[in-house]
């Protein structure tokens, strides 16, 4: 069994997927923005559906584009296109577009003059299935029984001097 984790879940029969955590949700916006001042208590998606996100390139899965633009609860967009992470925090700072994400994005791309919001959804544990169209099921023909694990043995290394 492989695990991944993988933001959104891709669209892709092939693949199934069980929901496992769910991440906060983030909107980047300059230190200038009035809504900066919301960083510690956090907004709704109807307070912030008319900033100026980025444009997604042509090419982007549209379940990557549902994530970033909220399930089209966000429908405006800015004139610009960005696709790494240092060149929307760019245009976040000039106060060009707003960036969205989830609250790890945070912690690994902090920025000067960019301020990251939480944004609040409905409680934890009623979201509802990220695809509704797909059923996942959990696979347990795939693991193996108790008792009768294949799995790695733990063994000591023993040294040239040991052996």
């Amino acid at each position: 069994m492989d695990i991944a984790s993988v933001r959104p879940a891709p669209d892709d029969e092939r693949i199934t997927c069980d929901r496992m955590i769910t991440e906060q949700r983030i909107v980047a916006v300059s230190q200038a923005s009035p809504l900066a001042d919301a960083h510690s208590t956090g907004l709704r998606i109807q307070d912030i559906a008319s900033l100026p996100f980025f444009r997604a390139p042509r090419h982007t899965p549209h379940v990557f584009a549902e994530h970033l633009y909220f399930g089209r609860e966000a429908h405006r967009r800015s004139t610009d296109f960005a696709v790494p992470p240092q060149e929307v925090l760019t245009h976040v700072v000039t106060g060009r577009a707003a960036g969205s994400g989830l609250k790890s994005f945070a912690r690994y791309y902090a920025w000067p003059g960019a301020v990251f919001v939480p944004v609040l959804r409905r409680p934890v544990g009623q979201h509802p299935p990220p695809y509704p169209h797909r059923r996942h099921q959990f696979r347990g023909q795939n693991l193996p029984r108790p008792g009768r694990s294949p799995g790695p043995r733990m063994a000591p290394f023993l040294t040239s001097e040991q052996k």
